[in-house]
């Protein structure tokens, strides 16, 4: 993602690229999380998935245009696995993944996380009490269109008969509150495709379909993991939709387009250096928040990525104070897909990838 973006005390900078960063760390940090409601169980894995992340990052961002996923649906999913998993593929995973703690306390952590993360979202909303249900449902529904909303739903599709051990699934059940579903792969692979697109779909709020397209199951397939995460906010301080405006946006030093530009101007977490800025935007609420990380030089974007890593990410974020910064950013909508059989292997955990 490219664009035209920070300026700050009206003293304008010239147009340079934005890290394709944003979101995905926030979900691997735990969506923000606050450090007084960490344990130490907890913390240890948020900083071990923040470095996963920014590990798998420095894998994927090599490949060209935007570069969008969530590190904690990955490690989540690959953790459920893990509870199976044994000997070198479970040693080779637990480095990989960054897991600094021993197997129980991995899983009884996932579930602690997951539930300190719903809790947050439910304390956001407003308490109605004492309401008749249909006033009740209608003021539902218009909560449900704005504010905080996070939804975390996981879930495994096993084939019929197959003989799982009853300790692996009691993990995925009790630590990760994931639906165990049988199904037939074996006589209809597609319909189960199907069955699993649908669950991924309403569980993000049809934002995601078809996440498996055809053909990916067949009569072989055993099992299926799956991790959905739908999160939604509002700006702490919302853009005016009257300022934005066409602007130039730069895809590399030699090309640009022009592109709708949103306009802010206000006190937000800011620090720069002579290499790059860093801003915060907070959501409602201030527990969530998005960090965007801006080269000053338009082909600077890969010296930025060589840097990153979560004692980097630390460092700038406490460096941040309140500021008033004029904001310049893009509308922007991203979409990824990728494959990680060949991926995974090369960073250390092959075995769990061998016919």
């Amino acid at each position: 993602m490219n664009g035209r973006t920070i300026h700050r005390n009206n003293i304008t900078m010239r147009t340079t690229r934005l890290l394709r960063l944003c979101v995905s760390l926030l979900l691997s940090s735990g969506l923000g999380l606050a450090a007084s409601a960490q344990t130490a169980g907890t913390k240890s894995l948020v900083e071990g998935n923040t470095a996963f992340a920014l590990d798998l990052y420095a894998r994927l961002s090599g490949a060209p245009g935007n570069l969008f996923f969530s590190p904690y649906s990955i490690s989540t999913c690959l953790a459920m696995t893990y509870a199976g998993a044994r000997g070198h593929t479970e040693s080779q995973m637990g480095r990989v993944l960054r897991f600094r703690q021993g197997d129980a306390l991995v899983h009884s952590s996932f579930a602690e996380l997951q539930q300190q993360l719903s809790s947050a979202e439910k304390q956001k909303g407003p308490q109605l009490i004492a309401l008749p249900p249909e006033l009740l449902a209608e003021l539902n529904d218009a909560e449900k269109q704005k504010g905080f909303q996070l939804e975390i739903a996981n879930a495994l599709w096993i084939q019929k008969g197959e003989p799982f051990l009853p300790a692996f699934l009691k993990i995925a059940a009790d630590d990760y509150q994931a639906d165990v579903k049988q199904a037939d792969f074996k006589n209809d692979a597609d319909a189960v495709r199907g069955e699993i697109n649908y669950w991924v779909a309403q569980k993000t709020i049809n934002k995601i379909q078809d996440i498996l397209p055809p053909d990916s199951l067949d009569a072989l397939s055993r099992l299926v993991l799956v991790n959905a995460i739908y999160f939604k906010d509002d700006w702490a301080t919302p853009f005016n939709k009257a300022a934005t405006s066409t602007q130039p946006f730069h895809l590399s030093a030699s090309g640009q387009v022009d592109t709708l530009l949103m306009l802010h101007f206000g006190d937000v977490g800011y620090t720069e250096n002579g290499d790059f800025q860093v801003v915060e935007l907070p959501y409602i609420g201030g527990e969530q928040s998005m960090v965007i990380l801006l080269p000053r030089q338009i082909d600077a974007l890969g010296q930025l990525e060589k840097q990153l890593s979560p004692a980097f990410l630390d460092r700038l974020l406490a460096q941040m104070t309140k500021q008033r910064v004029r904001i310049e950013l893009p509308r922007f909508k991203l979409e990824s897909r990728f494959y990680l059989e060949d991926t995974l292997p090369k960073m250390g955990m092959p075995d769990a990838f061998i016919p």
